[in-house]
């Protein structure tokens, strides 16, 4: 997963990271690459590899190309939506982290409270 390249990129990418029941690594998935503002991301798209594979849990991750990290309304919205699929699929969803300019610039999701 090449977040240095995403954080830096005109577009919005949205990526799901498979993990296994010791929280390890499994694989990670593109789910969707948007506009300069927005991506459409659906919980099927999400949810439907970490099924397909397997796994126990997962971590959502898309970046911002405005660099401002700070999470929007729709993906608050989006997070409550997949955390409750994912409950429903007994799946844990860990954190959601959202990327700006630059790897240094970040926030989780999990951090603040909202997971």
């Amino acid at each position: 997963l090449d977040l240095t390249r995403a954080a830096d990129d005109d577009k919005e990418h949205f990526w799901v990271v498979l993990l296994n029941t010791q929280n390890r690594y499994l694989m990670h998935s593109e789910v969707s690459v948007g506009t300069q503002s927005a991506s459409l991301v659906h919980p099927r798209e999400v949810l439907g590899p970490v099924v397909r594979e397997g796994a126990a849990s997962l971590i959502l991750i898309h970046n911002h190309p405005s660099g401002d990290p700070t999470p929007s309304r729709e993906d608050l919205r989006l997070t409550r939506q997949l955390v409750d699929g994912a409950t429903l699929l007994d799946l844990k969803l860990h954190d959601h982290v959202i990327v700006g300019n630059g790897t240094e610039q970040w926030v989780s999701l999990a951090q603040r409270g909202d997971l």
